[in-house]
């Protein structure tokens, strides 16, 4: 439960395994919170969070347009390069459709369409190939 949002039933996602004792948040409505950073287009990184809970408390701010996440992902220097060339991670662009989707179970198979050629091939995969 987060101090002062008691009631607000919005997800909270896991952002990654680096300081799980933080709330890290994405929006787009830089004209509502301010301070937040632009990460891509139309994606900002942060801002005032005392707005954030206002805004929240006053219904003034949609679910579909702030995500929450605790933690985050974090990489020491050029590890994220030699996974990057090790092929590791399978990499797209981001975007509000994306980051904001309204079914936050499609995001990966939507994701994967984006991506395109044999890429999409995976949607229809397992989540756990064990499972296959």
């Amino acid at each position: 439960m987060i101090a002062g949002l008691e009631g607000c039933d919005f997800p909270v996602f896991c952002g990654g395994p680096v300081q799980t004792d933080t709330l890290q948040f994405l929006h787009r409505s830089p004209g509502l919170i301010t301070g937040g950073v632009e990460v891509a287009d139309g994606i900002y990184w942060g801002g005032d969070f005392t707005e954030v809970v206002h805004l929240l408390k006053e219904n003034k701010l949609q679910q579909v347009n702030i995500r929450f996440y605790v933690g985050y992902s974090g990489w020491g220097e050029g590890q994220l390069d030699s996974e990057m060339e090790q092929k590791t991670w399978l990499v797209t662009e981001g975007s509000k459709k994306l980051v904001f989707h309204r079914d936050t179970n499609l995001i990966w198979k939507d994701a994967l369409m984006q991506k395109g050629g044999e890429y999409q091939q995976l949607i229809n995969y397992p989540i756990d190939p064990q499972l296959n």
